[in-house]
């Protein structure tokens, strides 16, 4: 064997035993947990939460005191209706990530450490959907930040 196909082979295996290492490292983290549900996965949905609830806020009616999706001082129409559109994907893209969050979780089975495997592997495989929901979701976050600041002006 030439010496550059060894050292190609020396990290593939390298990159197979780091990846194994994470996933048991991951599904000895899931197995043990009492929720059901990594750590980063936990803080997500506390984000989530937190977001969902300032929706709330948002869309109760005009009579309240915190300003809703629905009347929102802004310069024109348009603004109010794209400044609802935001609002409603916002939520809508947060609902999505906690639904796909909650397919990640172990639930209580006699056979947890499989599932555990299972779910982890699940969590590797859909990485980079998440990923992707939480950037249009930090997206419109920020749009929404923008429209409430303009608000108070």
């Amino acid at each position: 064997m030439d010496p550059l196909t060894a050292f190609s082979l020396a990290g593939t295996i390298i990159q197979f035993v780091d990846f194994g290492s994470r996933l048991f490292s991951e599904g000895r983290a899931l197995y043990e947990s009492t929720t059901g549900a990594l750590t980063a996965n936990e803080e997500l949905e506390l984000v989530l939460i937190d977001l969902r609830a300032i929706i709330a806020k948002l869309k109760k009616s005009p009579g309240h005191s915190a300003p809703d999706c629905h009347s929102v001082k802004t310069s024109s129409a348009d603004s109010r209706k794209t400044f609802e559109a935001i609002c409603d994907g916002t939520l809508e893209v947060a609902e999505d990530l906690a639904a796909r969050l909650d397919l990640l979780k172990v639930k209580n089975s006699k056979h947890r450490a499989w599932e555990s495997l299972r779910k982890v592997l699940k969590n590797a495989w859909s990485k980079s959907e998440i990923e992707d929901l939480k950037k249009r979701l930090a997206s419109l976050k920020s749009a929404l930040d923008t429209g409430l600041m303009m608000t108070i002006r």
